[in-house]
């Protein structure tokens, strides 16, 4: 007897025929399509120890904590790469918008940014994604005194510690934001938190899109309300339907290159879905 894998069910096919069968499954697989996201926890990618991978927006995302804590990941790791990656599927970026993977960026408090994702830069922080759009922050003309307010001038409306990097010391800074106050960052460490135009690389820290994103030297970073900017529209994106596996091939020559169909030898498992 054929069974056919669908979302975790055995599928019997058979009973009205091959080719009726297939075309049932198609249909209602298309159907699914339309409004599920698909999430997938695995132990690793193929050669990379990412802790996960999704497209932006779409339908297909990867979680894979084998060379985090445990081997699996902590429970904060596991929730946080999980809204991370399901984000991600409803099309924020790294800074929030869908056209922004600027990364790094102290003013945008989520966990799509690598500062907040994990509790590696912050231990205190709270997993979650940001509910406020905060200025701009331009590398090429940074501003002690107008750091840490929202992006119509008004203070903040959450807490965290603002994280930024000194080029000059290479040392990773945290300054306590509070709700309700308009706060300035001493970005240089010179003692002076009142200078302006200063010309600094605050977000690069080593992560491939924690660098130097756009500019040669500097970049823009723009704070972005991640609720605020997601689309739900996910069958326009082009990764639309193309399944998990084109995030992240399958080995043709390894012992799981193949998930689509197996065999079973009795239909009385309750999973069993009956193609009628």
């Amino acid at each position: 007897m054929l069974l056919i894998l669908i979302s975790g069910k055995a599928v019997e096919q058979g009973t009205i025929g091959v080719l009726a069968c297939q075309i049932w499954l198609e249909d209602r697989i298309d159907a699914r399509h339309q409004i599920w996201r698909m999430m997938m926890f695995t132990h690793e990618q193929t050669a990379t120890s990412s802790s996960g991978r999704a497209e932006i927006p779409g339908d297909d995302s990867i979680v894979s904590l084998g060379s985090f804590i445990g081997m699996r990941g902590s429970v904060d790791q596991q929730f946080a790469t999980a809204l991370h990656e399901g984000s991600h599927l409803v099309g924020n970026n790294h800074n929030g918008r869908f056209d922004d993977p600027r990364n790094c960026n102290g003013n945008h408090y989520s966990v799509l940014n690598y500062f907040y994702q994990f509790a590696n830069f912050d231990p205190g922080r709270v997993a979650g994604l940001s509910d406020e759009t905060m200025r701009t922050l331009d590398e090429d003309s940074l501003d002690d005194l107008n750091a840490i307010r929202q992006v119509d001038g008004t203070p903040p409306d959450n807490s965290w510690n603002f994280l930024w990097r000194n080029p000059f010391t290479g040392i990773i800074h945290s300054e306590p934001v509070t709700a309700g106050v308009i706060r300035s960052i001493d970005f240089d460490q010179d003692g002076n938190d009142a200078e302006t135009n200063k010309k600094l690389n605050i977000n690069n820290i080593g992560f491939s899109s924690c660098a130097n994103d756009v500019g040669p030297n500097r970049d823009t970073l723009v704070g972005a309300n991640d609720w605020g900017v997601q689309n739900y529209l996910h069958r326009s994106s082009t990764n639309f339907q193309l399944g998990v596996e084109s995030l992240n091939p399958l080995d043709p020559e390894g012992p799981n290159n193949s998930f689509s169909f197996f065999e079973i030898s009795s239909n009385t498992s309750p999973n069993v879905e009956r193609c009628i």
